[in-house]
């Protein structure tokens, strides 16, 4: 009996580490790590759960933009942070389950160097053009690059971007002629649109509805299973005859790997505190398109090895790759 009891105590003495550092969580400042730069819809949602964060822990909570390297900056950053909570990282999905199948050398691993959290919300895209090109569908869009060689192009921001694999796999399904161009976030390269550098981008139905009313862009097909209610006349590309071209994307939460589970559960329970508040779903989430998701650690964590296998599938199909 001595020996179980022996046991029970080296048991309890190997946890108290892991039990003090989730009290003593937070014990300074957190930061809120981006990928992406201000002004984008994840640097909004990210500001405005820093706002509601502080108060409860009591402690500054910063949103920094690392950007550069197609997320690849930011994300490593807090891959190589303490694992105590203090740096957690606010991520598209395609810096985790894109980035992977673009570079052989990518100095992350999506499985290994995190812990989720929370997925955020979910959300879908839909294709737009420059509000003075001569087309109104993907099939005239299609037509015209061919009429005009080599004067389409269209803005994604970044390598492995949802706007650089769905106008791919446009260009592949469709015949289009079009020539990729990157930049560093949505803002500026739906603002390359609008200024006619580039014809084609993609965006979230709510960021452009004022520019679609204005004629300054044409939104022409959504990469959705069902119509959105922001643009009920926009088809999807699954009534166009393309059904592949479907991607439901999402903003999530991790923590470096190491960090202790009662800290992830910790943070998991304070977001879900903050985005159960009626009036902030409604402002910043449905108003905006974005479902909200509140997925938990151990399911988000299953749903990010579900879709790295997916996502290899739909690069392989896109032919994309880093340049």
């Amino acid at each position: 009996m001595n020996k179980w009891f022996a046991y029970l105590a080296l048991a309890l003495l190997a946890a108290l580490p892991t039990l003090a550092s989730a009290q003593s969580f937070p014990s300074r400042g957190v930061r809120l790590v981006l990928p992406v730069p201000a002004g984008s819809g994840l640097d909004t949602m990210a500001r405005v759960l820093a706002q509601r964060l502080a108060p409860i822990w009591n402690q500054p909570v910063v949103v920094e933009n690392l950007v550069g390297g197609n997320f690849i900056i930011g994300v490593e950053n807090v891959a190589r942070a303490a694992p105590d909570g203090h740096s957690l990282l606010v991520v598209p999905d395609s810096a985790l389950t894109v980035n992977p199948h673009l570079y052989p050398k990518l100095p992350y691993d999506p499985l290994r160097d995190f812990v989720p959290i929370m997925q955020l919300v979910t959300y879908t895209q839909v294709m737009v053009v420059n509000g003075s090109l001569p087309v109104n569908s993907v099939a005239e869009l299609a037509a015209w690059s061919h009429a005009n060689p080599g004067k389409l192009s269209y803005a994604s921001f970044g390598i492995g971007s949802q706007p650089h694999l769905l106008s791919e796999l446009v260009k592949v399904r469709s015949g289009t002629d079009m020539t990729h161009v990157p930049y560093k976030g949505i803002p500026q390269a739906l603002t390359s649109v609008l200024a006619n550098e580039t014809q084609v981008s993609w965006s979230i139905p709510f960021l452009i509805t004022g520019n679609v009313k204005a004629g300054r862009l044409k939104a022409i097909a959504l990469a959705a299973a069902q119509r959105t209610a922001f643009m009920p006349e926009v088809p999807t590309f699954a009534e166009l005859g393309m059904p592949e071209i479907d991607y439901v994307q999402w903003f999530g939460i991790l923590a470096p790997a190491g960090t202790p589970r009662p800290t992830v559960d910790r943070i998991y329970a304070e977001l879900t505190r903050v985005m159960a508040d009626p009036e902030l779903r409604e402002k910043e989430f449905s108003a905006k398109g974005y479902d909200l998701s509140g997925l938990g650690p151990d399911p988000f964590a299953a749903l990010i090895r579900r879709e790295l296998p997916l996502r290899a599938e739909m690069v392989k199909r896109a032919g994309a790759r880093a340049e």
